[in-house]
């Protein structure tokens, strides 16, 4: 091989790892530019909406690349009322958190705990007595004991 040849190699492995090296330090430095200074929750108001804040995991100054709306959405299944509906990255560093009330639309009791859910099933609280919860009781249905934010585990040919 002549020289040329050898020596036209060397350039473009050079500039092969030059830009390596430059995207690399522009990942690092777009991780610590992009970082969350505002969340919005929209949806809810005032104490609920700080709850909502506090119950995603969503810190003030971490990347916004570490948003995470599947983590977000299993941290809120804490609340069973509160729904979330879609997570907005607005970069370069705010989030949006958009969610809605669930509303309880009846109770099921099984094995000596209520199960209040909502109109799709959903497990809004769990409780260990019947006391006057505001919905209707419905009895003799084959459920399975179901965390709250989930939907009801029951054979969804009762589900009707």
């Amino acid at each position: 091989m002549s020289r040329h040849g050898r020596g036209r190699g060397a350039k473009l492995i050079t500039a092969a790892l030059i830009a390596v090296i430059l995207a690399a330090a522009l990942g690092i430095v777009l991780r610590k530019v992009m970082v969350v200074k505002n969340v919005d929750v929209v949806g809810a108001q005032g104490e609920q909406a700080q709850q909502v804040l506090d119950m995603s995991g969503i810190r003030l100054g971490q990347s916004i690349f570490d948003v995470d709306s599947r983590q977000i959405a299993i941290n809120l299944r804490e609340d069973g009322y509160v729904k979330l509906e879609s997570v907005e990255l607005r970069k370069p560093d705010s989030v949006t958190l958009n969610v809605s009330r669930r509303d309880k639309a009846a109770a099921l009791e099984h094995l000596g705990f209520v199960y209040i859910v909502d109109a799709e099933l959903s497990v809004l609280e769990c409780m260990g007595a019947l006391g006057d919860v505001g919905v209707p009781l419905i009895t003799g249905a084959q459920i399975q004991q179901t965390p709250v934010g989930t939907p009801l585990n029951m054979d969804r040919s009762q589900a009707e």
